[in-house]
């Protein structure tokens, strides 16, 4: 049950993000597993959900900083995520 729309509003910190990237790679299967629910659903409510995949950017404003996003992108390979380092 919702109060309002499908998945419109949140509870604690949830900002309504489903993040793959940057995850502890432990993570990674189950936030896979959520990314496509949440496509199921959509496609199940006809966009109900209002769902929509897109992409999250992250800026590195210092040499350790760099170094741990590009330490990330194994990881995501691994996955099979599209991460870059641009």
């Amino acid at each position: 049950l919702e109060k309002g729309r499908i998945a419109a509003e949140q509870s604690s910190r949830n900002w309504g993000w489903v993040r793959q990237q940057g995850r502890d790679e432990a993570e990674l299967p189950i936030m896979m597993e959520s990314t496509r629910l949440w496509e199921e659903l959509d496609r199940q409510t006809q966009g109900a959900t209002g769902f929509q995949r897109t992409g999250v950017l992250y800026l590195a404003s210092t040499r350790k900083e760099l170094d741990a996003l590009a330490a990330w992108l194994p990881i995501a390979r691994r996955h099979g995520l599209d991460s870059r380092l641009l």
